[in-house]
């Protein structure tokens, strides 16, 4: 595996191994890409690494002692380190743990994150692949299966539902039944999350497509129907749902993401939802932007498409045609 020297040279200063885990070893047995971004792991205490990160010429850029996690950079990589650990949540999908701690054990480690593809593990010092739940053989088969239970991964983690859609549209890996009984099950746990948090993910399947270069030419379009089939969209929305007077067409849903350029992939994500509702399109559109916290000129790009999205040239003076493009051209390709 390609690992960046000045890693190696980190592996040999620590008296215990240090891992690489995640997505930089499941994208390299995919496609043997190399990320920029690097997730590390270990049992090592961040207190001990800092002063070694310091001596290697690395720039730390981030403390969080709750979550036992350091970043650091070397201008050319992206480093996040985290020491081995288990997580304790309440019941719900508020996704910050109540709780960690410290532990020594890798197998641990592994059966905290999500899905078994991310949870393989490189031993930088001594150059091994490690795969203590069968990773490997989910990443050849291109399947989502989860570290444990999707009960348990699923119960106290809403965000892990809508990674569990983003995956499958960046990796076009599939779920396995289980996998997507589970989601539907646990799927209220959505509402815990905040909408920024929500957003965030949103943003990304809406061009999961283009995540990585063997991801699917229609991979933003699955994960949304991911999201549909285990009921997101409906728990997501469900408050505008109510004022309308008919459901979601869901074999329609999102059928425009199909043909749209990513520059306006969420004005179509948003009008998919507002279309659906009785009340004003302007105003239900504005209020989800609102509480997703989308920036403004973003936010005012979509309102100018949801208001015109039905708009037509057709039977109107060339004169008032051309009028209204000078006059809207900053949102009009």
């Amino acid at each position: 595996m390609l690992v960046p020297s000045k890693l190696e040279n980190l592996a040999k200063q620590l008296n215990n191994n240090l891992y690489i885990v995640g997505g930089y070893v499941r994208n390299y047995l995919i496609d043997k890409s190399q990320s920029r971004d690097v997730d590390l792991c270990g049992d090592v205490d961040v207190q001990t690494l800092l002063p070694i990160l310091e001596k290697e010429n690395f720039t730390v850029t981030a403390v969080n002692p709750e979550s036992f996690s350091v970043h650091f950079t070397d201008l050319e990589f992206n480093y996040e380190f985290t020491s081995f650990k288990q997580e304790f949540y309440d019941k719900g999908g508020r996704h910050k743990p109540k709780y960690s701690t410290r532990i020594s054990n890798v197998l641990l480690d592994a059966k905290r994150r999500d899905f078994k593809c991310n949870a393989i593990y490189y031993d930088v010092k001594n150059k091994k692949i490690i795969d203590l739940l069968g990773g490997i053989d989910d990443v050849k088969n291109k399947r989502l299966n989860t570290v444990i239970s999707p009960n348990k991964v699923f119960c106290c983690d809403g965000l892990r539902l809508l990674r569990l859609c983003r995956f499958y549209g960046e990796l076009d890996f599939k779920p396995s039944f289980s996998v997507i009984k589970s989601a539907k099950a646990h799927v209220e746990n959505l509402l815990d999350l905040s909408k920024p948090q929500v957003f965030l993910e949103i943003e990304k399947m809406l061009v999961a497509d283009e995540k990585y270069d063997f991801s699917s030419k229609i991979g933003h379009y699955n994960a949304f129907l991911l999201l549909n089939e285990i009921g997101g969209t409906e728990i997501l929305f469900k408050n505008l749902i109510k004022t309308s007077q008919k459901k979601f067409n869901k074999s329609k849903l999102f059928k425009s993401l199909l043909y749209a350029d990513k520059s306006v992939r969420l004005a179509c994500f948003i009008i998919e939802i507002v279309k659906n509702c009785h009340k004003d399109s302007q105003e239900i559109a504005n209020k989800i932007l609102t509480n997703f916290n989308v920036k403004k000129s973003q936010k005012e790009q979509v309102l100018f498409l949801v208001k015109n999205f039905s708009f037509s040239i057709n039977g109107i003076k060339n004169q008032e045609a051309r009028w209204f493009i000078v006059k809207n051209y900053k949102y009009i390709d």
